[in-house]
């Protein structure tokens, strides 16, 4: 993974070698818009009959560079961006040892590549969308002391963004909404239990870049 994001960069900067191409650091924070949700579960295993619920997300942080093509009225933008957020699930009666509902959280820190085309409104207001590719770096799930548990996270998961924002000069402010492919049931298990929830993590997100 060391390596991909070497790699990942050194292509992100290469794109300067064309004086319209315009590079720099970008900041960014967000929410996973998704509300509670009930999981509906078909158990197949023998640790008992339980009920999961997705309670929400944490903060999501971002940190890493863009890279910006002005080019009349449409313009072009990619990010590399190094980003963590977290998953909370709430469980009732797993192996029936206690009544309480503890919160299990699942911590992601993946390498997002997102890549917008758009249109430039009255020069200074952006409006795109593109696909983004999210790479899992790593996961720290408090799922992991269950004996049943089984991680089954991709190591590439896709979505859609679109993107509405403000450039000023060097000044980048955009606010993304993205759309994930995958469904919030998609990263874990418990034995052979068959868990739906057509739902996914989406996420919405306020960043500020600066674009030399």
């Amino acid at each position: 993974m060391k390596h991909l994001l070497i790699i990942a960069i050194a292509i992100l900067c290469c794109t300067t070698v064309h004086a319209q191409w315009h590079i720099g650091p970008k900041l960014s924070i967000g929410t996973v818009t998704q509300s509670e949700q009930s999981f509906r579960i078909l158990p197949n295993s023998d640790h008992g009959l339980y009920d999961l619920d997705f309670v929400g997300g944490t903060t999501v942080h971002s940190i890493g560079l863009m890279a910006y093509r002005n080019m009349g009225p449409f313009f072009l933008q990619g990010e590399i961006l190094a980003t963590t957020y977290g998953m909370e699930y709430r469980m009732d009666n797993y192996n029936k040892v206690s009544t309480s509902s503890p919160v299990y959280t699942d911590q992601h820190y993946v390498l997002e590549i997102p890549f917008v085309a758009g249109i430039l409104v009255k020069k200074n207001f952006k409006l795109g969308i593109g696909p983004v590719a999210e790479i899992l770096v790593d996961k720290d799930s408090r799922f992991a002391d269950l004996e049943y548990y089984q991680n089954t996270s991709k190591n590439v998961e896709l979505g859609f963004q679109a993107l509405a924002g403000y450039q000023r000069g060097i000044i980048h402010v955009d606010l993304k909404y993205m759309n994930k492919f995958s469904s919030i049931a998609d990263g874990f298990n418990f034995g052979d239990d068959d868990m739906k929830l057509n739902k996914s993590a989406n996420r919405i997100s306020l960043s500020v870049g600066f674009a030399f």
